[in-house]
């Protein structure tokens, strides 16, 4: 038996009818020693020159991830040994069929590496998932693209895996819609992300589960940032998904938002059900946010966030540094907004944040956009006390580190109750809460509720030397022009009413009772 599976292996090669491709032409031996059970196989780096026998058995394993890929069936485990001493990560990513399980093995307190340095090679992401798919204890290592990603895939589960660097070739996914008409054109690839855009993704939730995400210091000792968000989801078309992320820590952000330690983004009409629990974010680089929700277009965003720590980095970064960042969007550009008059966002978000800590941004603890038209009706953000039932005991403070003030929160156009929170004093031990109706209440300059006040936006201004705070603010203050044309009277509705935009009402923020003492 032995023999004729040598021989046919042998032929197969040589004939080369796809079934396996090794270096050299490598002998693959189905595992006969384990013959009652053939759905696990082992791969491993090769260091030995003269080891040609390729079996998929712990003692004689796969040497390469494609041959893992090739050889195995759906529902099998493929697991990865240690590489050799001194040896290099096992290179070329790998494509998962359904209900596989890809994990990694210990020996010696040395974890299982993999990587894809390969951009040509499926597309320098190291791991792609299959529906129920599982991927655990793994070392990946500065992958070109995605360290793990997945496209229509429900019932996965990301578990336990260490993940240092990440999209190290700095290559795009998508599209971002809203983002495209302030510069940014794609998003980055993700180093975990899921792209939702059919409805395959219905039947049961994803699970990405105790990660550890993180940039990477080089030989040289300098230090590397994330080449894209550590974790990101983007749906699109008339999809419906649910995504459960815990115990997930993400440090040493890249730049920009697009960078952020979570990104959520959705377009057109897909739902997304969202739990994000006991994740750190922390140690961003210039204007990359903790986490970042965008609800674009019809789509919306459910969910909530609970025992969520942002901690801002520990040199300045930039005021785009926010702890947590919430965005909806309906289409145009801020000075040419496609809304008709009287309409209202169909993007919604309805969000709990409590039992949380946002501290030591650069920029707003927490920011608040409802963009280029109206606000949205149905979008709730419930950071205490709201209607939808959130128990609040969230920490802010130390934010707004490069701001004039240690400003917590900023809201353009939108509701929000943040009952229930302690806010902690400024660097200088000034108390931010003031007492109002005998409650303590969030004292009006740790705020900034859009239009805010000419105070406020001048500070802003002056101070920092960046215009944008101030400049979203603006716009939906006084009537603007949606672009320079001549003459300056387009500028009163009275008169050219569809090249002039309408200030919407100012936004409600309701932070009391603040808690006098830290939950």
């Amino acid at each position: 038996m032995v023999y004729k599976t040598l021989f046919h292996q042998v032929i197969t090669c040589l004939l080369s009818l796809g079934m396996l491709v090794t270096s050299g032409c490598h002998t693959v031996l189905q595992d006969t020693d384990d013959s009652d059970d053939t759905s696990i196989w082992y791969v491993q780096q090769n260091q030995l020159s003269n080891q040609k026998i390729e079996a998929g058995t712990r003692a004689q394993p796969f040497h390469s991830l494609e041959t893992a890929e090739q050889i195995s069936k759906p529902g099998d485990t493929i697991r990865i040994l240690p590489s050799p001493v001194n040896s290099n990560p096992l290179d070329g990513g790998i494509i998962l069929k359904e209900g596989q399980i890809l994990e990694g093995l210990s020996e010696n307190n040395r974890r299982a590496q993999i990587t894809n340095t390969q951009v040509n090679h499926h597309e320098g992401d190291a791991v792609t998932l299959a529906n129920n798919s599982i991927v655990r204890n793994l070392h990946i290592v500065q992958s070109a693209g995605h360290a793990i990603v997945g496209r229509n895939v429900h019932g996965i589960a990301v578990e336990n895996n260490w993940i240092q660097g990440g999209n190290r070739s700095d290559l795009t996914s998508v599209t971002t819609g809203a983002t495209a008409s302030l510069g940014v054109l794609e998003f980055p690839k993700g180093i975990i992300s899921l792209f939702h855009s059919s409805n395959d993704s219905l039947d049961s939730e994803n699970r990405i589960i105790n990660n550890t995400i993180s940039g990477t210091a080089s030989n040289n000792a300098q230090f590397l940032r994330l080449n894209g968000p550590g974790i990101s989801i983007h749906t699109r078309g008339p999809t419906e998904s649910t995504l459960y992320a815990s115990n997930n820590k993400i440090s040493d952000l890249g730049a920009g938002f697009q960078r952020s330690g979570m990104l959520i983004d959705t377009q057109d009409n897909s739902q997304l059900s969202l739990t994000i629990e006991d994740t750190t974010v922390s140690n961003a680089f210039s204007s990359s946010d903790g986490i970042i929700l965008i609800a674009q277009n019809d789509s919306s965003i459910s969910g909530a966030i609970r025992r969520y720590h942002y901690k801002g980095s520990s040199s300045p970064s930039g005021v785009g540094n926010n702890g947590l960042e919430v965005v909806t969007y309906s289409g145009g550009n801020w000075l040419k907004p496609v809304m008709e008059e009287g309409d209202w966002h169909s993007a919604n978000t309805r969000l709990i944040l409590e039992h949380s800590t946002i501290e030591g941004a650069d920029g707003f603890g927490i920011a608040f956009f409802n963009l280029f038209g109206k606000p949205s009706k149905k979008t709730v953000l419930d950071f205490g006390a709201g209607e939808l039932g959130g128990g609040g005991s969230n920490r802010i403070f130390n934010n707004g580190k490069l701001l004039p003030y240690e400003m917590d929160a900023y809201l353009v156009h939108q509701d929000i109750n943040m009952s229930n929170n302690w806010w902690g004093t400024t660097q200088t031990g000034e108390s931010k809460t003031k007492i109002l109706n005998d409650e303590a209440v969030l004292k009006e300059k740790f705020v900034l509720v859009c239009p805010g006040t000419p105070t406020q936006i001048e500070k802003l201004t002056e101070h920092t030397g960046v215009a944008a705070w101030s400049t979203f603010c603006q716009a939906f203050t006084d009537n603007v022009c949606r672009n320079d044309s001549t003459p300056v009277s387009c500028c009163d509705p009275n008169t050219d009413p569809n090249r002039c935009l309408e200030s919407a009402n100012d936004s409600s923020f309701l932070s009391s009772p603040a808690l006098p003492i830290s939950p």
